[in-house]
């Protein structure tokens, strides 16, 4: 598993985490969050002028070692004073004792949607994206993620993070590795992952719900209806490009899990998900040296 840090879908609430005594944290998806797309969010108002901060608590400090190529993204949104502001990020490599090696600032880009506002329902086009690779320097025991707010004495702060990950990049990797809820201090959320060497899956992919009502026969025009589920299980059909050796990690993986989890492409939610009893991976298209390979899932919204 590529990701390090435990708890990063937040599906443990906030365990394994940690804010500026200023901020109160909770788990939201209502507002900044949404189903499938928890937030974690540290609310409060600055005691004084300088950062507030979001970041793993000590014992949940990522792991790393000299000479490991560390990737570390997260989405964030930050409101000071109710107004969208620009977050910082860094990336802090510590030894053996907690002793700090070196930070280095993560740069931050805009958000790519903000007509509805920053932050908004867990999608990642409303949060500002922090991204950056960088070598574990000498003496690096583990790598650490913080999410920043610079605030003034009295100034109310909403700082939220969004899928956050830390990990080590296989040397023949180019593209962002794919984020994954990480490990879970219960029991029954410890799942199998989907694939973190596998490609994104293609646009010509196709999801479709279960009923999510039961209809009864009325003197109406149209039948009545009653709701059974406000987020059915999906069908979902994904094609995927592989290579050879994608191709045997995919058909591995869907000889040996059983419920796993994904992030469902289409609406960004962290899914379980199980193979259909006719969606093992089948050959759609042989393109020569890759090929484009088809896989029936059940998704359910965690």
């Amino acid at each position: 598993m590529t990701q390090r840090l435990p708890n990063a879908g937040f599906l443990d609430l906030a365990q394994g985490w940690t804010a500026s005594s200023a901020l109160a944290l909770s788990v939201d998806e209502t507002t900044r969050g949404a189903p499938g797309r928890q937030v974690l969010r540290g609310t409060g108002t600055a005691a004084s002028d300088g950062f507030l901060t979001l970041q793993p608590a000590t014992a949940s400090r990522p792991s790393a070692a000299h000479g490991e190529m560390i990737e570390a993204q997260a989405f964030i949104a930050a409101h000071v004073a109710g107004v969208a502001s620009q977050p910082t990020a860094r990336l802090v490599f510590r030894d053996g004792g907690g002793s700090q090696i070196s930070a280095l600032d993560i740069p931050v880009r805009p958000a790519l949607l903000s007509l509805h506002g920053e932050g908004v329902a867990g999608l990642t086009d409303t949060f500002r994206r922090a991204y950056l690779r960088a070598a574990a320097p000498s003496g690096t025991a583990t790598a650490t993620l913080e999410a920043r707010a610079s605030a003034t004495t009295g100034q109310a702060v909403d700082l939220a993070i969004l899928k956050p990950l830390v990990g080590p990049v296989p040397a023949t990797r180019a593209e962002p590795l794919l984020w994954s809820p990480g490990i879970h201090v219960e029991e029954d959320l410890q799942l199998d992952v989907w694939p973190s060497l596998l490609k994104p899956f293609q646009a010509r992919s196709t999801s479709e719900p279960q009923a999510g009502r039961v209809e009864f026969t009325a003197m109406l025009d149209r039948p009545v209806s009653r709701r059974t589920s406000a987020d059915p299980a999906r069908r979902f059909d994904g094609l995927l490009r592989c290579d050879p050796v994608q191709r045997a990690i995919l058909e591995t993986f869907a000889r040996t899990a059983g419920d796993f989890w994904i992030v469902e492409p289409d609406s960004e939610r962290l899914c379980v998900g199980s193979f259909a009893a006719d969606g093992a991976p089948r050959l759609v298209e042989d393109r020569g040296p890759t090929v484009i390979m088809g896989v029936g899932l059940w998704l359910e919204t965690a």
